[in-house]
């Protein structure tokens, strides 16, 4: 493309959207009345998910990166 990101620029914010949610989620949802026993499953289900699926998608866009 003629404006597209650069490699290293599209993978890395490809990681940073695909990591799993920080513990900072059960903070907030114990400081604003939230429910704080689900919050912390949450956190924990998506950190367990994220080992396998982080990978695939750091691959995924490792891939579309060397095509542009």
């Amino acid at each position: 493309f003629f404006c597209g990101p650069a490699p290293a620029l599209l993978v890395s914010s490809v990681i940073q959207a695909a990591a799993p949610s920080a513990a900072n989620t059960v903070l907030f949802a114990t400081r604003f009345g939230g429910d704080d026993k689900l919050a912390s499953k949450m956190v924990a289900v998506s950190s367990l998910l994220s080992v396998a699926t982080l990978p695939l998608v750091v691959s995924a866009a490792q891939a579309v990166s060397e095509a542009l």
